[in-house]
């Protein structure tokens, strides 16, 4: 009984808003769903020694559905630790993963670098939450360098692609992705 009268109180509100808009010209903010109605995928990130990753960005990225919004993330605090909430209208599979790009280690949700092997997730309306630990793997190769006009000198913005020789179907690219002095993150290459 308690959430049909939310809803007609929330109407009214909203209802109430929209008839005083063209009197008064207030933005209007629509009512954030509360932590107990979202879903929560929280853990924490470690290197391989098991010390906690400080400031690494985790994204939750939906498996099996485009995502027409700002792929959910988090950033690790002093111990690790990360929280992401998630719209019920997003519950599905997630994959969870994380990059630490100043320490060389590249952003594992992109299938370039992790070769489909990331932590998944399933949130659901009847399990709300999900608790990871993510262990950063190998450190990436770094390839740094200028791009410049050959007869000018002037800096210049390429696109970039990168593919595995071995597979040449698993690339990033991307307009934009360098600027004229880059740094691009190259993946490892496995030791097992």
């Amino acid at each position: 009984m308690e959430p049909m009268i939310r809803g007609k109180v929330v109407a009214c509100l909203i209802g109430g808003m929209l008839l005083n808009s063209g009197a008064q010209q207030e933005s209007v903010t629509p009512l954030a769903q509360t932590e107990a109605e979202t879903g929560l995928i929280d853990g924490t990130v470690i290197y391989g020694d098991g010390k906690p990753v400080k400031n690494a960005t985790v994204y939750a990225v939906p498996l099996g559905q485009d995502m027409g919004a700002i792929i959910p993330h988090a950033d690790t605090d002093e111990a690790g630790h990360f929280a992401i909430h998630i719209f019920p209208s997003w519950f599905g599979e997630f994959a969870v993963a994380a990059k630490k790009e100043d320490e060389d280690f590249a952003d594992m949700s992109q299938q370039f670098y992790s070769d489909g092997k990331f932590e998944t997730v399933t949130l659901t309306s009847t399990n709300r939450t999900a608790n990871v630990t993510i262990r950063l793997g190998l450190k990436a190769g770094v390839l740094l360098g200028t791009v410049t006009d050959a007869e000018t000198g002037a800096p210049l913005s390429p696109c970039a692609e990168l593919k595995r020789a071995s597979e040449p179907n698993n690339y990033i690219r991307g307009s934009g992705l360098v600027i004229a002095r880059y740094r691009l993150l190259v993946p490892p290459t496995p030791t097992s």
